[in-house]
């Protein structure tokens, strides 16, 4: 079961995930992003739009200018997934290979 707080439904889908030794599916919008307190990091979208809306105006902003050039090509937030995939074979991939391995026991990567 996931830990305490994580409400969010992506949160749960990835823990899912995990548990059935699936890889993390990347590049995903954040759907309920975290309170700051909890390590929430980065500026809410309606913040984002804003300052955009300023930028294009004119007038002066509060954010960096490649803050601005990034949100021009996405403005929703991906998902934050620890941008590591996995070192070992897990799930349907290790039954994959150990049914060959009992079928070929000779076999190797070279042949």
């Amino acid at each position: 079961m996931p830990g305490l707080g994580r409400t969010d439904p992506a949160d749960l889908t990835a823990h899912a995930r995990a548990q059935l030794g699936l890889t993390r599916q990347l590049q995903q919008a954040e759907r309920v992003p975290p309170h700051p307190s909890r390590g929430g990091c980065g500026y809410p979208v309606f913040h984002r739009d804003q300052q955009l809306a300023l930028w294009q105006a004119g007038e002066p902003i509060s954010v960096s200018v490649s803050s601005i050039r990034n949100w021009q090509r996405r403005i929703v937030p991906y998902r934050r997934t620890g941008n590591k995939a996995r070192a070992q074979i897990v799930g349907v991939d290790l039954i994959h290979l150990v049914t060959f391995l009992r079928a070929h026991p000779t076999a190797h990567l070279t042949r």
